[in-house]
């Protein structure tokens, strides 16, 4: 008698739940379901880290120099969005967009080995991403997606800068794939979505520029990789 008490009252709350969710008003149903162009704004912040190969060439004796970021950097970004609906749950999504942050690369003096060097690297990204959006059902006045695809971002930084202990350039152009998820809400006036995403980047950016005396850091690396993860609000 007691389980189907509870199941009863477990039955009548959902219903009293849902019927509660039904009578909320749907804001913004035309600007979902008919409009087909969508524009608006990005604020966000990310993480930012390299992911690197090192050669573990000998350079102090038979120790090899070895790079790593060992604290990610923080960074922010503001972009344009351009949304276009494709057909009711897919979206196809760009802009144009600038992306600031910092990057701390440290070489050490073989694995677990004293400080040799450490590089601060000043990112300035313009970047347009090219995205594809996957929502599920619109549940009142919320749903959920998710997203995917590349990003084309263009280095202003990371150019050697002795004084700033930058022996190593790296190569300005980056192409990125991406994938996250996120969450819309649907106010009266506006559409508020915040997302996460992960960015990785396809290609080597180590630079063949190096400083001058310098070049045992160079040699210490095989292969720079960016990686980022941003956390954004989307005003549309």
């Amino acid at each position: 008698m007691k389980h189907f008490i509870s199941i009863l009252l477990f039955i009548v709350l959902t219903w009293s739940a849902t019927a509660q969710i039904q009578t909320v008003e749907l804001h913004l149903l035309h600007y979902d379901y008919v409009r087909k162009w969508r524009f608006g704004f990005t604020i966000g912040g990310h993480i930012f880290d390299y992911a690197i190969k090192n050669s573990e060439k000998p350079v102090f004796g038979d120790v090899p120099l070895m790079a790593e970021v060992t604290t990610p950097g923080v960074g922010f970004n503001i972009n344009g969005i351009v949304d276009y609906r494709i057909i009711r749950n897919w979206h196809l999504r760009s802009g144009f967009g600038i992306c600031f942050g910092q990057r701390e690369l440290n070489f050490y003096q073989g694995v677990n080995g004293p400080l040799a060097h450490t590089s601060q690297y000043d990112s300035y990204y313009i970047e347009i991403p090219l995205l594809l959006k996957f929502s599920a059902n619109r549940h009142s006045n919320f749903r959920p997606y998710l997203i995917a695809g590349t990003a084309a971002r263009y280095n202003l930084g990371g150019k050697v800068n002795p004084s700033k202990g930058v022996v190593i350039g790296v190569v300005p152009f980056e192409p990125f794939y991406e994938g996250g998820f996120g969450f819309d809400w649907f106010f009266y006036y506006f559409k508020l979505s915040f997302e996460v995403k992960y960015s990785g980047g396809f290609t080597n950016v180590k630079s063949d520029n190096i400083a001058e005396g310098f070049e045992a850091y160079g040699d210490a690396i095989s292969r720079i990789n960016s990686r980022m993860i941003l956390f954004s609000f989307h005003f549309e």
